[in-house]
């Protein structure tokens, strides 16, 4: 298997233990990424920081640090529409 295959089932079927799936086609809020890129993921005493960690905080708006509203709809929108490669 090459290696961009490997990462993409790896990105599409792995379940984080804090978060849940990593990608969730089926509720795209769901997904450990979008979770994460919200806010702190998971609950005490496993919690997932928010990304990017030591860069963006719960109730950051500095967009400099955090992944701006468009970007995190837009990758919202790919995982409903299946995730596609």
């Amino acid at each position: 298997m090459e290696l961009n295959d490997k990462l993409y089932t790896t990105l599409t079927t792995h379940v984080t233990q804090n978060c849940g799936k990593l990608v969730n086609t089926a509720t795209p809020a769901d997904s450990a990424l979008v979770k994460v890129l919200l806010g702190d993921c998971g609950t005490a005493p496993n919690i997932t920081p928010r990304m990017p960690e030591d860069k963006c905080f719960q109730g950051d708006t500095d967009m400099d640090l955090c992944v701006s509203t468009p970007k995190i709809e837009a990758i919202k929108s790919w995982i409903a529409m299946g995730a596609k490669r």
